[in-house]
């Protein structure tokens, strides 16, 4: 039998019909075994920064971003962390789409600059202060006898007062970073003090020379030195020549208490220390002293007595209380000068003795003017004040021992050995005898 052959045209058929084979499943359930196409995920936003550049000579202590729209202007983008004078740092913005923020920065010094609807996607760069301000530069020396603890600068006349307004020129003596009502704004020392002989540099961005700066020293005393050129001046020395005294207040004090006064302090009421102690050597009992004082008439007034029991009375007017009585309850007494009248006269028939001498009198014996011990030497009794002493100034009035026994003699002994005799005294005359 003859093969049955295709023909041109069967050969054309078959070939047509493999191709089509060729893009067909392989078996039933292939169409359903092949996974419907995803559509493709949208790409991330990038991580996004702006560059903060702090060209002022003031630390920037917070940098706040407000999103266009937003109530509340957030958290504070540079946390814990101050941007010094002079230096840059990165801020991370995050992935969000917000270009425009109102950006609000507070210095060390509280004052604070604000700019609204600043595009950070066009322009991702914030510069706060001018760098084309030149910087002053200066070489402050300390030759005060005592630490530098603060020191304020700015330009000349900048000086804000407590609303914010600027105020003029003028000098002061107040404690502290102000003057009066006026702000000095932030301390340029930081937390270390500048010791005396030491120095500091102290760099600012003014536009002009002339500068205002005060210095605050360890007791609380302040030094200021107006209208400073900065552009010549390369050097500045503070050693305390300028710090404003109060004129001196004469003084006087009496001392009534029962025991001598050690120590004297007396302070302005805006001082933190009590200062030098204002007495060379103790104000004794009955002892009066005059002392010329350089203080404001409002001042704190501390005594301290020899076994260190101390007494202090507070905003006490020296100017109208010039002569103050240390006594019992002198703290809380209306009147300083109480307890000063003189004592009545001698009783009749007694003798007044006042101790006129320098020192107080620690001994005193009164005899009859003829008694004599067993070898003949006057006879002494007992000492007439015991445990007590006779204060300087003070006063002691002697009785007879017996009736018509008005003849004495009489021995002193001063705090210093001196002996102080008297052969023959009368008991009974009524008046008063001076110890010296």
């Amino acid at each position: 039998m003859r093969a049955c052959v295709p023909g041109a045209a069967g050969l054309l058929a078959l070939s047509l019909l493999a191709g089509i084979a060729a893009f067909l499943p392989a078996g039933p359930g292939a169409w359903a075994a092949t996974p419907p196409r995803q559509p493709q995920a949208p790409a991330r936003a990038a991580e996004r920064e702006a560059v903060v550049q702090n060209a002022t000579d003031m630390p920037l202590r917070e940098l706040y971003l407000r999103p266009e729209g937003a109530a509340e202007r957030g958290a504070d983008r540079l946390g814990n962390e101050m941007l010094g004078p002079d230096a840059s740092t990165r801020l991370r913005l995050g992935r969000g789409r917000e270009c425009v923020f109102d950006v609000t920065a507070v210095f060390a010094d509280d004052s604070e600059e604000k700019r609204a609807r600043q595009d950070l996607c066009r322009n991702p760069r914030l510069v706060f202060g001018d760098p084309a301000v030149p910087k002053r530069s200066l070489l402050i020396e300390n030759r005060s006898g005592q630490a530098l603890r603060e020191l304020y600068a700015l330009p000349a006349g900048r000086q804000r007062d407590q609303s914010g307004s600027q105020s003029g020129s003028q000098s002061g003596s107040q404690s502290g970073s102000q003057s009066g009502s006026q702000n000095w704004g932030v301390d340029r020392l930081g937390e270390e003090p500048v010791g005396d002989g030491e120095t500091f540099r102290l760099t600012l961005r003014v536009p002009d020379c002339r500068v205002d700066l005060r210095a605050v020293y360890e007791d609380d005393e302040a030094e200021e030195k107006r209208g400073v050129d900065a552009c010549s001046v390369r050097n500045l020395v503070f050693d305390g020549s300028g710090v404003p005294h109060p004129p001196e207040i004469p003084l006087s004090f009496l001392n009534r208490h029962d025991a001598p006064v050690a120590e004297l302090y007396i302070s302005g009421t805006d001082k933190d220390e009590w200062g030098p102690d204002r007495l060379e050597t103790p104000l004794e009992r009955g002892g009066r002293r005059r002392l010329d004082i350089a203080v404001d008439c409002t001042a704190d007034m501390r005594i301290v007595f020899p076994n260190g029991a101390a007494e202090e009375r507070r905003e006490v007017d020296l100017c109208a209380e010039t002569l103050i009585v240390f006594r019992p309850g002198w703290t809380v007494a209306a009147r300083l000068d109480a307890g000063l009248a003189e004592p009545p006269p001698p009783r009749p028939g007694s003798l007044r003795l006042r101790n006129a001498a320098r020192v107080p009198v620690v001994q005193l014996y009164v005899d009859a003017p003829r008694k004599e011990d067993a070898a003949g030497e006057p006879e002494r009794g007992p000492d007439r004040l015991g445990r007590n002493v006779l204060g300087v100034g003070e006063t002691l009035d002697l009785a007879p021992p017996e009736p018509g026994a008005c003849a004495a003699r009489l021995l002193a002994v001063l705090r210093d050995g001196t002996e102080i005799r008297r052969d023959a005294i009368d008991l009974c005359s009524g008046q008063e005898l001076a110890l010296r």
